[in-house]
């Protein structure tokens, strides 16, 4: 019964995203050029539209060289590259596993050993109630890191301190000084960069 429910659910929120956006198919309609990378690392060129984030799905709009639109799922792809304002934007897919989903995040900071990811800026946070299933966009300003070769984890203001003692503990250097001037939640790419730059730096001398 519950998965029964969950499909009808997920359902419902692909339904709402595809309505949404039925007509937003030519390129001046907040489309970027860029282009999308498959599952086997293949890249196909084309425009990248909204993007859609929910605890439970997360969709992408991309429309191909030839006009045509696709409604992505984050789990049927390895992420998307478009280039707004000349600066290039990369998003990949990640498993929550809380969620159980597959969602797309800016990547904020790509290291060999340590990465550092951003939620898009608003998500879809849905209600039901006797009336029925309504949705309603709250901004976000969501973190995750994702160690080499671990699962991704969520990194909240409120004990950021003990999450990252507990995660870096190969590094022991930084650990003291998280939560310092410099090394506070404000500061994660600055930490994240300081702890590849260890990592590469132990690799060089071995």
């Amino acid at each position: 019964m519950k998965r029964y429910f969950t499909l009808l659910f997920l359902l419902f929120i692909t339904s709402s995203f595809l309505q949404a956006n039925a007509d937003c198919c030519a390129p001046n309609d907040e489309t970027y050029e860029g282009y999308i990378v498959t599952l086997d690392g293949k890249k196909l060129t084309g425009r990248i539209g909204e993007i859609f984030y929910s605890d439970e799905l997360s969709i992408v709009l991309f429309v191909n060289d030839f006009g045509t639109p696709y409604h992505l799922q984050a789990r049927l792809i390895t992420g998307f590259v478009f280039e707004r304002e000349q600066e290039l934007v990369e998003y990949e897919s990640l498993f929550k596993n809380k969620d159980r989903a597959w969602t797309f995040f800016k990547v904020m900071h790509r290291g060999a050993v340590l990465s550092l990811f951003k939620s898009p800026e608003e998500k879809v946070q849905f209600t039901v109630s006797e009336e029925g299933m309504t949705g309603r966009k709250i901004n976000t300003n969501e973190y995750w890191l994702k160690m080499k070769g671990e699962r991704s984890f969520k990194l909240n203001r409120l004990g950021y301190k003990r999450v990252l003692k507990r995660r870096l503990q190969d590094y022991p250097s930084v650990i003291k000084k998280i939560g310092k001037p410099g090394y506070k939640f404000k500061d994660l790419e600055a930490i994240v960069q300081e702890i590849n730059d260890l990592y590469t730096y132990k690799k060089r001398i071995l």
